[in-house]
């Protein structure tokens, strides 16, 4: 032995030779040993094989082995963790004979001390006594924790999960753990009663992001994702026990990573809190820093926005859509059910400061769609509420409430509900609101007959609450409003409608008492159908006052009318099954989109069809025929022509056509195009 390394008298207390006695569990000391402070020598003899390791003079009782770095030193027992064949390490810089799952340990722990020194927290160094480590046998499920005494306890045998491998869990347990060890340099002269373990928690599932930020998952989602609905009712740091105080790290991890924009420090926030003289100040201070450095409006309005970023699933932590009855639903959920011999609810809801409420509104009805009228009404300035349709799969978000705001809302399905997500925003008080809800029958169709039909055939619309009457009912098909004189019959249950004109397949919807039913499909055939409207026959689905166009289709049978936006036009016409041919439009159309559509004597009327009135802005920069990138379109008294300029011509040059017997000219250059005729007319179009 190297004497230089000892202290001078001490050496009967820090030199000699041992073995561990499995049987007692702890070290014994082999008996004649001989320390020859002459030679530097120990000498010793045993009788058996045992098992020999360097004598360490802080060696803890009950471990077999230690290994040391710069900064930890790590006690285990052998036989005691998993083999190397059995822990399945990605690491490759094992050295010596200590198990891999050991060396994992110190080279994670070592990794995450680099990173949290970097981050100006006070860790372990080398000038004082190394952390120590003690990895042991814990209670099931638990993989480490961090004694008051000074030293972390890692499960000697750390099981794998649902969402981490066995190497990952190691990962996540040493910067967990370490993370504890420093926050003691902080939080220590308050474990007198202030420090408690929520915040410590809260703070220390964020270690393996810290750490490791592009890892694919992390500590704080895997408690917060699913179960942060169990902690809502009560405020955000009412939560000192298992598993809640690890729950509450998901609205920290929301602030270090998911709110728009700056983002949450977790290693300054563990330096200021460490200032803290009571629980409640870590409120104010994390409530200071949100404002003077991310820009925030304050730790309220970041609470909310937490609980309608997990309830809209926009991240990794989700609020499960969980119906009004379930037995599953937590504390936080206010459930409504509404009948129709119970159509009413009134209640007053309170919530704690950061915390949330969900009323729940369904009503069980077997014909499914269902109408709510919703009053709120003594809305204490705090609460802010938001109201979505939802059903297990997803969520439509509807209105942000006002104080005495009323909102009436429909559900298509029985399988929907409404929720009222309530936040209280404020940091320190309890709130309070007032709610109204009233059910109204909403009429409902289960069924159209024949669901295919022309113009002017009745058909059968089947449902619920209907009325015994139609009174101010109506029937719509698509955006066409079945006339009084189109109803047949009209009970509680069934209407009995014709066709009416100007109806195109689409949806066909009633409307009771101002209230819309759900829409169901219906195709218009069996009749006369417009395909296109063409200039002349050049295809170009536009005209103009004067000019003849020409209807194509089919079906139009021999006879019939045609309307315009409604109104019936006379001029003179030819008239086949496929085609009309107009000879003019009439001045009074409107320049623009405008609706065509045709009354045929034998197959009624026909789709309604829209083409320009005029010239579209597009055609003078843009054509379909091939080869030409400019088309301009004339009308010079009843004459008309298209005319197309050729992009291959050089700017400058002119060209001339003939124009209907008269010659027109065209100078095109790099700025304006202009053409003249007969000196007749002259235009000029500016380059855009």
């Amino acid at each position: 032995y190297d004497p230089g390394k000892l202290n001078e008298g001490k050496l009967k207390y820090q030199i000699g030779a041992a073995y561990y006695d499995e049987t007692l569990n702890r070290w014994e000391l082999f008996k004649g040993v001989s320390v020859d402070t002459i030679n530097n020598t120990v000498s010793f003899s045993t009788s058996h094989l045992t098992k020999l390791s360097w004598w360490h003079f802080k060696r803890v009782l009950g471990y077999t082995d230690y290994i040391t770095s710069p900064h930890f030193i790590i006690y285990w027992t052998d036989g005691k963790v998993p083999s190397d064949a059995a822990y399945n390490s990605s690491l490759t810089n094992h050295k010596g004979t200590a198990p891999h799952y050991i060396q994992d340990i110190l080279y994670y722990m070592e990794e995450a001390r680099a990173v949290y020194k970097k981050e100006h927290l006070t860790v372990p160094t080398d000038t004082t006594d190394k952390a120590e480590v003690r990895v042991l046998e814990l209670a099931k499920g638990e993989d480490g924790n961090t004694s008051y005494f000074g030293f972390i306890r890692i499960s000697q045998n750390i099981q794998k999960d649902n969402d981490f491998s066995q190497e990952e869990l190691v990962k996540i347990t040493c910067a967990h753990e370490l993370l504890h060890y420093i926050q003691d340099y902080y939080y220590m002269f308050t474990f007198e009663g202030n420090i408690i373990k929520w915040w410590l928690e809260a703070t220390a599932v964020q270690a393996d992001r810290i750490v490791w930020p592009t890892k694919a998952n992390f500590e704080a989602i895997s408690y917060a994702d699913g179960s942060l609905s169990g902690q809502l009712d009560r405020s955000w740091d009412d939560c000192n026990e298992d598993p809640n105080y690890y729950t509450a790290g998901g609205f920290l991890t929301y602030l270090t990573t998911y709110r728009e924009g700056s983002k949450l420090s977790i290693p300054e926030i563990i330096i200021e809190t460490g200032k803290a003289k009571n629980v409640s100040y870590f409120r104010t201070i994390i409530n200071d820093y949100l404002i003077n450095n991310l820009s925030s409006h304050g730790i309220g309005s970041e609470y909310r926005d937490y609980v309608k970023w997990a309830y809209e699933h926009k991240g990794p932590i989700k609020i499960d859509y969980i119906p009004p009855l379930s037995s599953t639903n937590d504390k936080y959920v206010v459930p409504v059910m509404l009948t129709e011999t119970e159509p009413s609810w009134n209640g007053k809801v309170t919530i704690p400061y950061l915390a949330a409420k969900m009323v729940k509104i369904i009503s069980p009805t077997s014909q499914g769609a269902t109408s709510f009228n919703i009053v709120l009404t003594n809305q204490d300035t705090q609460i802010e509420q938001y109201v979505y349709v939802s059903d297990r799969n997803q969520t439509v978000y509807k209105k942000y409430l006002i104080p005495n705001d009323t909102l009436k809302i429909n559900l298509e399905s029985k399988n929907q509900w409404i929720d009222i997500l309530s936040n209280n925003v404020f940091s320190n008080d309890n709130g309070s609101f007032d709610l109204s809800v009233k059910l109204t029958q909403t009429p409902t169709i289960t069924g159209i007959t024949p669901s295919s039909a022309a113009v002017g055939t009745v058909v059968q619309i089947k449902g619920n609450n209907f009325g015994a009457s139609q009174n101010k009912g109506e029937v719509w098909f698509g955006a066409v409003k079945a006339l009084a004189s189109d109803i047949v019959s009209w009970v509680d249950t069934q209407i009995d409608v014709k066709v009416p004109a100007g109806a195109t397949t689409g949806n066909v919807h009633v409307v009771v008492n101002n209230i819309n039913s759900n829409n169901t499909s219906f195709t218009l055939s069996n009749g006369a159908e417009i395909t296109n409207v063409y200039l002349n026959d050049t295809k170009l689905e536009f005209t103009a006052p004067k000019n003849a166009f020409t209807i194509k289709g089919k079906k139009f049978g021999t006879s019939g009318k045609v309307y315009i936006n409604n109104s019936e036009i006379s001029y003179d016409w030819y008239w086949s099954d496929t085609s009309i041919y107009v000879n003019s439009l009439p001045e009074d159309i409107s320049t623009g989109l405008d609706s065509i559509y045709i009354i045929s004597t034998s197959n009624g009327q026909s789709n309604t069809f829209q083409f320009y009135n005029g010239v579209p802005l597009s055609y003078l920069s843009a054509l379909d025929a091939p080869g030409y990138d400019i088309l301009l379109y004339g009308i010079y008294g009843t004459q008309s022509e298209i005319v197309a300029i050729d992009p291959k011509s050089d700017d400058g040059l002119t060209k001339s056509f003939n124009w209907k017997n008269n010659v027109l000219n065209i100078e095109l250059n790099s700025s304006r195009l202009t053409y003249t005729y007969t000196g007749n007319i002259e235009c000029t179009f500016s380059a855009d």
